[in-house]
């Protein structure tokens, strides 16, 4: 063990965590669901993710367990896994930066005609990732509450 208290194994654990949610899509993911466990089509409608890139995320995050999944019912609901997964995940959302004035929601990203999804992304020149991404991260640092 180094003079920080962490051992190699600990510093790989970490590594593979972050490696996972390196990914906008999945960091998106993780985010959302620190709000609470949703089910994959809540998730799905969220984020604007079509179900089979959203399922495979899932599969991946849900293998390292950086979540977990329970079946209600006919759904399948995912959370942040408690634990360090969780710790790190809100540190994460700790380090969001911080917006001096408010800026407007992106419009909800829904599922498209391939072409138009296509047209849309060079028309604008940005990926549904970064979109997604901008999405969460300025629903986390919206202040909410009575006074608004």
């Amino acid at each position: 063990m180094s003079e920080h208290g962490m051992d190699t194994q600990d510093i790989t654990a970490i590594a593979n965590y972050l490696r996972i949610v390196s990914h906008p899509s999945r960091l998106a993911i993780a985010m959302l669901l620190l709000e609470g466990p949703r089910a994959v089509s809540e998730i799905e409608l969220a984020l604007g993710l079509r179900q089979p890139n959203l399922s495979q995320h899932l599969g991946v995050m849900r293998d390292a367990q950086v979540l977990t999944a329970s079946r209600r019912a006919k759904s399948v609901v995912y959370d942040v896994a408690d634990g360090p997964p969780r710790i790190l995940m809100q540190a994460l959302r700790q380090c969001a930066p911080v917006r001096t004035t408010a800026a407007p929601l992106a419009t909800p990203l829904v599922a498209q005609p391939a072409g138009a999804a296509l047209d849309r992304k060079n028309s604008l020149n940005e990926s549904d990732d970064g979109l997604m991404f901008a999405q969460v991260v300025q629903r986390q640092s919206t202040p909410s509450g009575p006074d608004n």
